[in-house]
């Protein structure tokens, strides 16, 4: 009986054996398993990691993007400030002028009109001048001689 005692010792040792070499097969295997999905999370890790820098740097550039476009907006605003001031200056400018060429068509009018004013009161007041009469030519060969008033006309 020892014999089959023994053999079931053995056979329980070698049962515990194989038992143990099973748990330890599945353990290696869940080990494996486990080292494969930490590895794979490892990389999705890493992926998630390399996607996320790339996340931060188009955020930064986006930012810096940003500053710019305030900046230029800023600058934009105080050119456009500065335009429209220099506008209305000139729009002021152009008034100015228009007005002083208004006021200096008015005073050559009014230059125009006295001019012909003094002309017409200097033709009216100038006195009526004698006919000129020229020296009569003969028909003879008789020279011809310069007459008095009171040859021409006694009665003076």
């Amino acid at each position: 009986m020892s014999n089959t005692r023994d053999g079931q010792v053995r056979d329980l040792d070698d049962v515990a054996r194989e038992m143990r070499q099973n748990e330890l097969e599945n353990q290696d295997r869940d080990f494996s398993w486990r080292k494969q999905d930490v590895q794979d999370e490892a990389g999705a890790l890493g992926e998630y990691q390399r996607q996320l820098e790339e996340v931060q740097q188009q955020i930064h550039e986006l930012e810096q993007r940003l500053h710019r476009l305030r900046t230029l907006q800023i600058e934009n605003q105080s050119n456009k400030q500065r335009d429209n001031q220099h506008k209305r200056k000139l729009l002021e400018e152009d008034q100015r002028l228009d007005f002083q060429q208004h006021q200096v068509r008015v005073q050559l009018q009014a230059i125009k009109d006295l001019r012909e004013l003094d002309e017409r009161q200097a033709v009216e007041q100038q006195p009526e001048t004698p006919a000129y009469f020229p020296p009569q030519v003969s028909d003879d060969d008789e020279p011809v001689s310069e007459y008095t008033c009171s040859q021409v006309f006694p009665s003076w």
